[in-house]
């Protein structure tokens, strides 16, 4: 028996849809398009004394001058000009908060002046470190064809890619939010730190995805321009790539859920949760497979192409369960 009579619970409803809207009418005001009342995104950061400051720019400038001189193909020169532009936007936009992120500036001008050494000495192997990348962990750049700038990407190999045989599998992580990860924090988290997984026999991307935009609009053409930068670096299997992200990179996962082009060639449309592992609440998804229907509270979402045909999630497990036709990827 209803709690409420069929009346009520009807005017209930009409409440609450328009306390939904209320909050938007109350704030939607000139208060809030005020650029001095207004929260800054991201977020002001310290002063920085001129002379540094200076100094800092200098040397960025020093790195793309030479770069400008070499016979060099482009695409080399953006995994060196990527430091320059990382130092150069994170100063433009004053993401400097504390002593660690001036460190951070230090090391990406010391591993931009150490990659121009190389490639003007003609060893590209050494580029990325010495056999175009024995670490698991590299970082590089792509040019933008959208405002040809210099866009920062990570990369994680798995330890026995240079005894691979065959092309490998593609995971692109989309990351989560983060105010304060400017393009050189990014560089130096890529750089020293693995991400949340690193799936056997399986080269994983990180895109920068310009910031924390959810990877919409350039960040989207960011990710699709990472992923043939990649390509061009280490053997790809085009039939397997997957993309998948947590928190605001799984919202940014969900966008990709419809079918898409890599490459050229039209992809099979996919589908896929990830557990979120934070104690912030998502809405419930239904998932149908022949494991059975599950519904889990997530916010991790991944876009499957090639062979791959969905994912469920397990549960307390960050890490997605994949199940391709004839073949488990995890």
């Amino acid at each position: 028996m209803p709690i409420l009579a069929p009346f009520s619970q009807r005017a209930l409803f009409s409440v609450l849809v328009g306390l939904c809207f209320l909050p938007t009418a109350i704030a939607d005001g000139p208060k809030d398009n005020d650029p001095k009342s207004v929260r800054a995104v991201p977020p002001v950061g310290i002063e920085i004394e001129a002379e540094v400051f200076d100094e800092y720019q200098r040397r960025a400038r020093a790195i793309r001058t030479s770069l400008s001189v070499l016979d060099e193909p482009d695409a080399w020169k953006c995994h060196v000009e990527v430091f320059a532009r990382a130092v150069e936007i994170t100063l433009e936009t004053k993401m400097v908060y504390g002593l660690g992120d001036l460190a951070g500036i230090k090391n990406t001008l010391g591993e931009g002046e150490r990659r121009l050494r190389a490639l003007a000495s003609g060893k590209r192997q050494d580029v990325f470190g010495r056999n175009l990348g024995k670490s698991p962990l590299i970082v590089g750049g792509f040019r933008s064809k959208i405002d040809d700038s210099v866009q920062p990407f990570g990369v994680e190999l798995p330890p026995n890619w240079g005894f691979y045989e065959g092309e490998m599998r593609l995971d692109v992580w989309l990351h989560g939010r983060g105010e304060r990860v400017s393009e050189v924090k990014f560089l130096q988290q890529r750089s020293t730190s693995p991400g949340q997984y690193q799936p056997k026999n399986t080269i994983v991307l990180h895109p920068y995805g310009r910031y924390s935009n959810a990877f919409k609009f350039v960040g989207e053409i960011d990710v699709l321009e990472a992923i043939e930068c990649v390509k061009q670096l280490w053997p790809v299997d085009e039939t397997r790539i997957t993309i998948r992200g947590f928190s605001m990179g799984g919202a940014g996962c969900w966008q990709w859920r419809f079918t898409i082009r890599i490459s050229g060639q039209q992809q099979t449309q996919g589908l896929a949760l990830a557990k979120h592992a934070s104690s912030y609440a998502f809405s419930k998804m239904k998932i149908s497979s022949p494991l059975g229907t599950k519904t889990n509270s997530c916010t991790g979402t991944t876009v499957l192409n090639g062979r791959i045909t969905y994912v469920t999630s397990r549960p307390l497990h960050t890490v997605a369960k994949s199940i391709v036709k004839n073949k488990r990827l995890t």
